[in-house]
């Protein structure tokens, strides 16, 4: 199973949260899915270690890379 390795996708933190930078996420850190966290947006707490996720701010520019 394929498990999200963070390290790997901070390259990403201050671009803009497109398709193909979101794609390149999910290669470069190993996951099978990634989730964009909006601000304001409701969550699930559950810790899935296969899923990235992408907070980003109100400019869809990425804050974070983070496993879960």
């Amino acid at each position: 199973p394929m498990t999200c390795q963070a390290a790997k996708g901070q390259w990403a933190v201050g671009e803009t949260a497109d398709e193909a930078v979101m794609a390149r996420i999910l290669a470069d850190t190993t996951s099978e899915r990634a989730r964009i966290i909006r601000p304001g947006m409701a969550v699930t707490m559950d810790f899935r270690e296969e899923r990235v996720n992408v907070d980003v701010d109100a400019d869809n520019r990425i804050l974070a890379v983070r496993c879960g």
